[in-house]
């Protein structure tokens, strides 16, 4: 059987950064270039520095995407961008987007889940639910 449970998600403070909308990004395998772009000019506080981080000539194994993601995460966490939630939650949201020229929606959670040792039931990890993006 499947288990579900709520956590204390970290979520962005609205205080500390307004909008919410000039923060958020889709997932990192379906932006192009020209979005990362506009994403980083949108807000200095925009996930795509966490998810999605510029590669640089002079990157390096200590200074590179991955090492800055983690300085601007731990960062700002310090600095109060992120918060724990006051409450464990399961957190329910919903997209809308365009696929084909046809409108779309999407509703689903997100929780803490105890996998099964068989993987023919409940939950598939993500890694093994699509070939690739």
């Amino acid at each position: 059987m499947t288990i579900i449970k709520p956590f204390r998600g970290l979520l962005y403070s609205r205080k500390a950064v307004g909008n919410l909308a000039k923060v958020i990004t889709p997932p990192y395998d379906v932006i192009t270039p020209r979005q990362q772009a506009r994403y980083y000019k949108s807000h200095p506080k925009n996930f795509i520095r966490i998810d999605l981080g510029k590669t640089s000539k002079k990157d390096s194994a200590s200074n590179n995407r991955y090492t800055r993601a983690r300085g601007f995460f731990e960062r700002w966490i310090k600095e109060g961008v992120f918060a724990k939630d006051d409450a464990s939650s399961i957190y329910v949201y919903s997209q809308e987007y365009k696929e084909a020229g046809r409108r779309k929606a999407r509703l689903g959670f997100i929780s803490l889940a105890k996998l099964e040792e068989d993987r023919t039931r409940g939950f598939l990890p993500h890694e093994r639910t699509f070939s690739g993006p």
